[in-house]
């Protein structure tokens, strides 16, 4: 494409709330290196994994956030 990135966004809203100790949450960005155009806005692209200590809470779909042409 034209373009040489593409912002992403998390599909949907994510909420958690931790217990008094509990371990602290961490994230792991999943992105292709690269992606091929075109890319539509609302396309998947990746994901967002979120930890607490060795423990997967949740996998949250990345998406485009806007339309990159051929």
């Amino acid at each position: 494409g034209k373009q040489s990135t593409v912002t992403v966004t998390n599909a949907a809203g994510y909420r958690y709330v931790a217990k008094k100790g509990a371990s602290p949450v961490t994230k792991e960005v999943r992105l292709p290196r690269y992606l091929a155009a075109p890319v539509r806005k609302g396309d998947a692209v990746g994901s967002l994994l979120l930890y607490e200590g060795d423990t997967l809470l949740s996998e949250i779909p990345l998406v485009a956030e806007e339309s990159v042409l051929l």
